[in-house]
């Protein structure tokens, strides 16, 4: 564990952080995103939520897995993530 501005640096940080900066692959930026629009929008005051579907095994490889790792923190910013077996049913769900 190394130390910035000596404050420990944790792993939860890329997804729980909300003031610094933090250290992302561009994986766990995409799903950072959807959580950060949540916080913005809890912060000026719209209650909205979020939902997320595609096809497993996409291109964008892990992205599905990753979201679904964080799917504790996927319901505390009102995100549903819905994988579908192909590009039409995902479409579809959305």
């Amino acid at each position: 564990m190394t130390s910035t501005g000596g404050r420990a640096v944790r792993l939860e940080d890329r997804y729980q952080l909300v003031d610094g900066a933090v250290l992302l692959s561009g994986l766990q930026a995409l799903v950072r995103i959807p959580m950060e629009q949540c916080r913005l929008d809890r912060r000026n005051g719209p209650n909205t939520a979020t939902f997320i579907s595609g096809c497993e095994g996409s291109p964008l490889a892990g992205y599905d897995r990753e979201l679904t790792r964080q799917r504790k923190l996927l319901d505390e910013h009102n995100i549903v993530f819905k994988p579908s077996v192909n590009e039409e049913l995902g479409a579809t769900a959305v």
